[in-house]
């Protein structure tokens, strides 16, 4: 977040992983009681359909208004030029 110069609201929403966990827990509460995973497209269709339960409770990121700007920033700022670390 840093290198890329988001700041304020936007940089403490991005900063935790509180929405993404928060959306996985609605989707283990929502398929936590299925028995039978007939496969594959059983399992996107229970997974898509606990997604779209856990829309209902998104609420709009603070600072959504910078986004544009971040997207900018990912495909040509200074991230560009740094090496793969791993």
């Amino acid at each position: 977040m840093h290198k890329l110069g988001v700041t304020g609201a936007r940089r403490k929403t991005l900063q935790t992983t509180n929405p993404i966990e928060s959306a996985f827990d609605t989707v283990g509460r929502f398929s936590g009681r299925v028995k039978r995973w007939n496969g594959a497209k059983t399992v996107m269709r229970w997974v898509g359909s606990g997604l779209i339960q856990a829309e209902k409770q998104f609420r709009r990121a603070k600072g959504y208004q910078t986004i544009p700007d971040i997207v900018s920033a990912l495909t040509s700022g200074p991230l560009q030029d740094c090496q793969d670390v791993a």
